[in-house]
């Protein structure tokens, strides 16, 4: 996401909860040992599904 939005701001803007993308992956990478299960998990039933969902919309767009 931030190396999307440095070359396509708007297209960023069409994908809800940046930040928290943003933080989870944070989190994921450097940060991995304050990892939250049940983040994580409400991660994949809840915010994957509508990232998947607006990720192919804007495909199909292009």
């Amino acid at each position: 996401m931030t190396q999307l939005s440095s070359s396509d701001e708007s297209l960023v803007e069409q994908i809800s909860d940046q930040e928290s993308i943003i933080g989870m992956r944070i989190v994921l990478v450097h940060r991995y040992a304050d990892l939250d299960n049940r983040r994580v998990w409400s991660t994949i039933t809840l915010s994957l599904p509508i990232l998947l969902q607006e990720v192919n919309s804007l495909l199909e767009q292009r």
